[in-house]
């Protein structure tokens, strides 16, 4: 959004920018505010047209929920952070409503109808704007393995081509090209069709696959149990019953249980259980214990470089924190 949109309807953001300027003391410095903090000023300065936020955490208390917003974007909603946002997916969706403007517009779809129908009560509440995605787009095709995402908007059928793996990407695909024809419709930008709209890159950490030396990793971020629902439906439809290593920690806070439940779903031989340091880490005694509860045997928590150069499996997946997948970026690099 302009500039002058910020400095018309954020006070906040206008003192946190005036103490930029003048070296004054604030009275909030955590990490991610300083980081929006940045951001602003860094818009302000390139005077940008159209400024795209990611919520840090929920929304409604989000330091980016300062910043004025027509559009509002909602992708799928699960169980995370629920020490802070809710133990429920509704009380997330309150949440991350917040960021829902009077008389704007909230796109959204791919979610539980109780979570729909929090998301439209809030956009009711405000007279905001919905769009539900699954209403307004049919027929909708992936073809994975090609690379070819389909649907119909609007009587008008649409193709795309896309790098990005995962069944997961056609969904946000779909509500970014909603946002899209959002900005259309109100003259913001021209309307325009192009094939190669959601091309993209590999995401890294994202269901990133890569081959070193005869070994095909994949490497994916999950770290709450609806993320690796996703890993295990993306692994099964791109590679179907192939044979699995497993690399894993998580964080303590998250729902270990309910991540490993989803991976009993997969044709894993020998499991890994590493570490990344982090004081919010899990203990390595309670992840045995609970692969242990699963039925799950061959764990290791020794020598990695042995575990990797004596996998016979197709894959190896490396999973279950950000923390560790970068980690494990690094060493992939060194070792191989």
């Amino acid at each position: 959004m302009p500039k002058r949109i910020f400095r018309k309807y954020s006070p906040i953001f206008l003192i946190t920018y005036f103490n930029h300027l003048h070296g004054r003391e604030q009275s909030y410095k955590t990490y991610f505010e300083i980081l929006v903090t940045i951001a602003f000023i860094y818009f302000i300065k390139k005077d940008t047209d159209f400024n795209i936020l990611e919520v840090g955490l929920g929304g409604r208390l989000d330091s980016t929920n300062v910043a004025p917003n027509k559009y509002a974007v909602i992708t799928h909603i699960g169980l995370d952070h629920t020490d802070v946002l809710g133990d429920t997916v509704e009380k997330i969706a309150f949440e991350k409503a917040g960021i829902i403007k009077a008389g704007g517009v909230v796109i959204t779809g791919f979610q539980k109808d109780s979570v729909t129908d929090v998301i439209r009560k809030r956009a009711n509440e405000i007279g905001a704007k919905i769009i539900i995605a699954e209403e307004v787009v049919s027929n909708i095709k992936n073809n994975i393995k090609e690379g070819i995402i389909r649907w119909e908007y609007e009587g008008e059928k649409y193709n795309f081509s896309t790098e990005m793996k995962g069944l997961h990407q056609t969904e946000n695909m779909i509500l970014g090209f909603l946002t899209l024809k959002e900005l259309e419709k109100d003259n913001l930008i021209p309307g325009y069709y192009n094939q190669k709209l959601f091309l993209g890159s590999p995401l890294s950490g994202r269901f990133e696959t890569r081959e070193i030396s005869g070994h095909r990793f994949i490497l994916d971020g999950a770290h709450n149990r609806d993320a690796m629902e996703m890993v295990v439906r993306n692994f099964t439809e791109y590679f179907d019953n192939s044979s699995v290593d497993l690399i894993f920690t998580c964080m303590q806070n998250k729902d270990f249980d309910g991540m490993v439940r989803e991976l009993k779903k997969l044709n894993i031989n020998r499991i890994f259980l590493d570490r990344v340091n982090n004081p919010r880490e899990i203990n390595v005694k309670n992840l045995q214990n609970t692969f242990a509860k699963y039925d799950f045997d061959n764990i290791f928590t020794g020598n990695k470089e042995k575990f990797l150069f004596e996998s016979k499996s197709d894959y190896i997946i490396i999973t279950g924190s950000f923390y560790l997948v970068g980690k494990w970026e690094l060493i992939l690099d060194k070792i191989f």
